[in-house]
């Protein structure tokens, strides 16, 4: 056993506590902690829509999209965002969870951009509590911090299911 405050001992006390957040965080953590924050977010929204279903339709039909398109998407997108929050909370489904959940923030984040960049003229907000309180522009880095949380997601769970290499 080596006394405490030796120089071997400090050193290897500086070696842990400079290793990042990220790399003392098995993979399954860190997919299960971006995981979970995307079934807050998706949870948080679809709820939202769903408790005042009338003014989500309201907020849909004055978008940019057709009424067939709108009509459909009163359906799709509560529907999506139930999908994807049920595929991310059952461990053997949330490849496909996390996969959905990059469509999703995906085509959110590429509309966001649409808007901010001033493509459409009518642009209300159909994501429903808080978070239609944003602005566009702070919508974007919202939008886009998510899609980069379903990303590392999807990275680390295939990081922790790729075959370890045996030493030999």
């Amino acid at each position: 056993m080596k006394p405490v405050g030796t120089n071997e001992t400090v050193r290897e006390l500086e070696a842990v506590t400079h290793q990042s957040f990220w790399q003392r965080l098995k993979e399954t953590q860190v997919s299960e902690i971006m995981s979970g924050l995307l079934v807050v977010l998706f949870a948080y929204t679809v709820i939202t829509k769903l408790s005042d279903i009338e003014y989500f339709k309201y907020q849909l039909y004055n978008q940019v999209f057709s009424a067939q398109v709108s009509k459909a998407l009163v359906y799709l997108l509560p529907l999506s965002e139930i999908i994807a929050t049920a595929l991310l909370c059952i461990s053997k489904l949330r490849f496909y969870g996390l996969l959905v959940s990059i469509l999703l923030m995906g085509a959110f984040t590429a509309y966001t951009i649409f808007i901010v960049a001033g493509a459409f003229d009518k642009v209300p907000c159909v994501c429903g509590g808080v978070i239609s309180n944003m602005s566009w522009p702070v919508h974007l880095v919202f939008n886009c911090v998510f899609f980069i949380i379903a990303i590392i997601g999807l990275r680390f769970y295939l990081k922790e299911r790729r075959p370890k290499k045996s030493e030999g």
